[in-house]
């Protein structure tokens, strides 16, 4: 890629917003090379040989050209994400699938770059990231009887065996009686545990967890191996399966790190920001502004 429109620079710049979109479409990030990378003639040569051999999609350096390249960064980061980030609030993540996903991945992208890092396009096409849900779904249903007890067993009570407050204490007696109840009759009447389990849910998302579970507050990207392998996980769960997937080398990106950390929790806030074990409504909205703040910043 040849441009007269400036060289690279901290922030946003026409280079890396064109090898994102192409990497989007497609294109393996190896096959994509700036002039300026070429930083001899040497090495300038065997680039424009490379071009020449079709290894290397180039676009030449002229007039109409670059009109199209910056139309392209215009349309697509004035037009299309500047809507999406004056109404962040308002995407939900089964009508607004696509935008959510464009947009988390343009948060990461810019974290990465203003922390001196380079995103892992390679990594993040190989093994296909997906939204994923930071406090679980209720509606995502348990129905066989041993899923139950197990849900309860590996989550529910393993979680809330952490927890101090009463409140979780409650909870974590009732989920035993449910269990020898499950264990025992060998079925749920009343069905109970969808009871039992809103209740878990709640609290750790908050009184308004349910209303915002589909909000880009509670979603953020996470390779789709991790997100299958921990769809009915509760957040404690989901930041200890993070932290081992994390040591053993699997690339978690950058934001999904900082947000199950807190780093995005106003700090004066001490009933969220230093309670690693919930994601509750406090903690959604000033997530949600730091991507506002993110992406209006690159559009400046």
């Amino acid at each position: 890629v040849f441009s007269d429109i400036g060289t690279p620079k901290a922030g946003f710049n026409i280079y890396d917003s064109l090898k994102y979109e192409l990497m989007g479409l497609g294109i393996p990030e190896e096959e994509i090379a700036f002039v300026h990378d070429a930083t001899t003639e040497k090495a300038r040569a065997r680039m424009f040989s490379d071009i020449n051999k079709g290894i290397i999609d180039g676009i030449k350096n002229n007039k109409s050209t670059i009109d199209t390249l910056k139309e392209m960064a215009k349309n697509t980061l004035n037009a299309n994400n500047k809507s999406v980030i004056d109404n962040l609030d308002d995407l939900n993540y089964r009508e607004h699938y696509d935008a959510i996903k464009k947009t988390l991945l343009l948060f990461n992208v810019l974290t990465c770059d203003k922390h001196g890092q380079k995103f892992p396009f390679d990594c993040y096409n190989k093994h296909q990231y997906d939204i994923e849900h930071i406090n679980s779904q209720t509606d995502n249903p348990i129905e066989k009887i041993d899923e139950k007890i197990e849900w309860i067993k590996s989550q529910a009570l393993l979680c809330l065996s952490e927890e101090k407050e009463e409140e979780a204490k409650e909870l974590s007696t009732k989920g035993y009686e449910l269990l020898e109840r499950l264990k025992t009759n060998g079925e749920d009447k009343g069905n109970e545990f969808k009871v039992y389990r809103a209740k878990v849910e709640e609290y750790y998302a908050g009184n308004n967890g349910n209303a915002n579970r589909d909000s880009i507050g509670n979603l953020t990207l996470l390779n789709s191996s991790i997100n299958r392998e921990y769809k009915n996980a509760l957040y404690p769960s989901k930041l200890k399966t993070l932290k081992l997937c994390d040591q053993e080398g699997l690339y978690i990106p950058l934001c999904t790190k900082y947000l199950f950390m807190k780093y995005y929790t106003n700090t004066s806030n001490t009933t969220s920001a230093f309670n690693m074990t919930r994601w509750r409504e406090d903690d959604q909205t000033d997530y949600v502004e730091a991507i506002e703040f993110t992406l209006k910043n690159a559009l400046k």
